[in-house]
């Protein structure tokens, strides 16, 4: 290769090992369309390979929105010439969303390269954006009005939920630098002609501003601006690390959904909610970045100044004594088949341990939202979901009331309801686990044995003797209206 080409080789490995994005000896794939940015990355790549172990694939995605079939057969060829294995994915233009040709385009090509990379064991994705395109990332996201997270733009390195990495090592080269040394010693590669099309506001960011702009600039200024860029990204990462400590407030559940129970929103600052509210929303829908008017509506809401918000992905609204933010594609828990209680034994029903133990009647603590202790004439004990559990009447309670509605009533979230454990007999419900018990769920008399049921661990939406409050909104905060930075 060229001396040009043989300097972006050893900027493009101090990239590599200075910001540890690729590991030695592990497997790597390239995402690799054809085009001089993703060839010229494939190229650097190769021969560091041999230097670090590396293994890699060379990954192209066709789209089937135009004749790309030259761009596959050019792809392969330059994995061939460098001896790299070579993989092909096609998607289903007919499948594209209502989000528009660009996005899903974009989310259907990584969800390629993300299942195909996890099939075969490999450990990180190598992209081909530059510092042309983080800089069009950042003018994009200045025009929506984003956040810090936001216009920091394009990471160096992200890990995905699944574990995988997506790495960007030339973020620090700008587009010119590789076009110089495509000039020096040219290498084969293909021109996508939706590149050029001005109607995309990205293409014309690309084609009419960014040129201008870096035109306008001295080498020392082209310097500066890069350093400013990394600098972003270090202090959204630094804040993204802050942001994840913090959202441990919150509870993720498999549904999926975040709750936030109602007297914890008094405790968080204005800015630090919208922080942590936008990067909820990122982890419930990848890649969502909530706008100003929206995060200001979830806000309202988990401030009580608001009923409900939705937004065709999202909503927000009070749910028991939590507030709660989830896809509108909402799942359920799953709820556990039937228990039979032996003593001696603990059981698990999704985030309860329980024990049951044979004890003499004199031996009996009081019983208490934690444990029970039962005559032993109320023959076999089962655990069976709320749902199913039908009503139980409670001590002092002249009217049966079903499970669900007790639990309804004791805030516990709306989803979690159905699938609540209940201590029952041959006759019916005896004890909505940490919370009421029915009147035949007796202490015996001191001569009687019997068997106590004691709760070892509690889930994260069951605290014993908890009734939601009417007034979790009583600070000053709580009072005012959200504000944004």
């Amino acid at each position: 290769m060229s001396t040009l080409w043989s300097q972006l080789e050893l900027e493009l490995e101090d990239a590599v090992l200075g910001q540890q994005l690729l590991k030695p000896g592990e497997r790597v794939d390239v995402a690799l369309s054809g085009g001089l940015d993703s060839v010229a990355l494939l190229h650097l790549l190769a021969r560091l390979a041999p230097k670090h172990a590396w293994v890699l694939r060379a990954h192209h995605v066709r789209h089937g929105l135009r004749d790309d079939e030259k761009d596959a057969l050019l792809a392969r060829e330059h994995a061939e010439r460098l001896g790299i294995d070579f993989v092909l994915s096609t998607l289903k233009p007919e499948e594209k969303t209502a989000s528009g040709v660009e996005a899903w385009a974009r989310e259907a090509r990584y969800a390629a390269l993300e299942r195909e990379a996890l099939r075969a064991g490999v450990g990180a994705v190598a992209v081909a954006h530059h510092a042309n395109d983080a800089l069009e990332t950042l003018l994009m996201r200045l025009q929506r009005g984003a956040a810090l997270e936001g216009i920091a733009g394009m990471q160096a390195l992200r890990v995905l939920p699944s574990g995988l990495r997506l790495v960007r090592p030339m973020l620090q080269l700008y587009r010119s630098r590789l076009e110089q040394a495509q000039a020096q010693a040219p290498l084969l590669h293909v021109e996508d002609p939706s590149n050029h099309e001005l109607r995309h506001p990205r293409n014309r960011l690309r084609q009419r501003v960014i040129p201008v702009w870096l035109e306008l600039l001295g080498e020392g200024e082209q310097r500066a601006l890069l350093r400013s860029l990394r600098l972003l990204r270090e202090d959204a990462a630094l804040l993204g690390a802050l942001l994840e400590e913090q959202l441990r407030v919150f509870t993720f559940t498999e549904e999926p959904a975040a709750y936030l129970p109602l007297e914890q929103v008094c405790t968080i600052s204005g800015r630090l909610l919208i922080r942590l509210l936008r990067r909820v929303a990122w982890r419930l829908c990848p890649g969502l970045l909530l706008d100003e008017r929206s995060v200001s509506a979830v806000c309202e809401v988990f401030l009580g100044q608001r009923g409900g918000w939705q937004n065709g992905l999202l909503r927000a609204q009070r749910d028991g004594r939590f507030w709660r933010l989830a896809p509108l594609q909402r799942g359920e828990p799953p709820s556990p088949e039937p228990v039979v209680l032996r003593p001696g034994e603990q059981h698990e029903w999704r985030g309860f341990v329980l024990e049951a133990s044979l004890v003499e009647g004199a031996e009996a603590p009081p019983n208490t939202l934690k444990s029970l202790h039962l005559c032993r004439d109320l023959g076999e004990l089962r655990l069976l979901p709320a749902q199913a559990a039908g009503a139980l009447l409670g001590v002092g309670h002249t009217q049966p009331e079903a499970a669900e509605a007790l639990l309804q009533r004791r805030g516990v979230p709306e989803a979690w309801r159905p699938g609540h454990p209940v201590l029952c007999d041959r006759h019916g419900p005896l004890w909505v686990l940490a919370d009421a018990r029915d009147a035949r769920a007796r202490r015996p008399n001191a001569d009687e044995a019997g068997m106590r049921i004691e709760l070892l661990s509690l889930p994260w939406y069951a605290t014993p003797g908890r009734v939601p409050g009417q007034e979790a909104h009583n600070s000053p905060l709580a009072r005012g209206k959200a504000v944004l930075p």
